[in-house]
């Protein structure tokens, strides 16, 4: 086999094994969203959100990375269950990932009890070394 084309072979084999592992921390990392948001982690949302997050709830509310922290952790946006389903990640130069998903989403907010199917769009990006939510949008299906 022509030299060329065994080392564009390990090109694209080793691509597909980072593109993989991107698409598994950007999993876990979402993951780890649905956690703190349930529990109220104030201190893992501000690892998690970037500074700049535009969070765009399926009610047109739209918080910043504040006012969603404060929501959260005030219990006034309060997550009894995070659950995704038909997840899809795409990821964009190593450094940007796209998370789409099912999801039902049920607590309660200041307009009382919800209990939400929703279709969610994520938009991470890796900051200093660690992937960031930077856009959060959902949109009710039922």
């Amino acid at each position: 086999m022509h030299p060329h084309l065994v080392r564009a072979l390990l090109v694209v084999a080793l691509s597909s094994v980072a593109l993989a592992a991107v698409e598994d921390d950007i999993r876990a990392v979402d993951q780890q969203w649905a956690e703190a948001a349930k529990s109220g982690d104030a201190a893992q949302l501000t690892r998690l959100l970037a500074d700049g997050l535009i969070y765009t709830h399926a009610t047109g509310i739209i918080d910043d990375k504040k006012s969603y922290i404060d929501k959260v952790k005030s219990k006034r946006q309060k997550y009894d269950g995070i659950v995704h389903s038909n997840v899809r990640v795409s990821v964009f130069g190593g450094h940007t990932a796209i998370l789409t998903a099912r999801m039902r989403m049920h607590g309660t907010n200041p307009a009382g009890p919800f209990d939400d199917q929703v279709l969610m769009t994520h938009v991470w990006v890796k900051l200093n070394g660690a992937w960031q939510l930077v856009a959060h949008q959902t949109t009710k299906v039922q």
